[in-house]
């Protein structure tokens, strides 16, 4: 493909622009649970209930119940929330060279998963 032919530039958000880790969000969990532990799979995450929230077939809020009560957390939705905030670990290494090298080139977009969780902080920074 030519450069010619490029129309737009997508990037993902997790694991592309900002590196994720779901580490955090378990190790948030078990703090506020008091849990020693919560075994989880990657179907507890991105399982059948996740493909059903992207798609739009259920509510941010029956998707977070749902979690809670695969992986039996007795925390409140606000410290559910707060953990799940801490999966950002910050910028992708070498990700801002890209986006310097594209941005006046070229329209950028961003896809992302289509969570409507509240995210902590100023909206315009990420402090991770």
């Amino acid at each position: 493909m030519s450069t010619s032919e490029i129309k737009a530039i997508l990037f993902d958000l997790g694991n592309v622009l900002i590196k994720i880790d779901f580490s955090r969000v378990i190790s948030e969990w078990v703090r506020f649970s008091g849990k020693d532990d919560i075994q989880i799979s990657s179907d507890s995450i991105l399982g059948s209930e996740n493909e059903k929230y992207e798609r739009g077939e259920i509510s941010t809020q029956q998707f977070v119940s749902s979690l809670k009560r695969e992986l039996k957390l007795n925390i409140s939705d606000e410290k559910f929330l707060q953990g799940w905030n801490n999966v950002f670990v910050g910028e992708t290494p070498g990700i801002r060279n890209v986006i310097d090298r594209v941005f006046s080139k070229y329209p950028l977009f961003v896809f992302s998963h289509p969570f409507h969780i509240p995210m902590s902080g100023d909206p315009n920074t990420l402090n991770c």
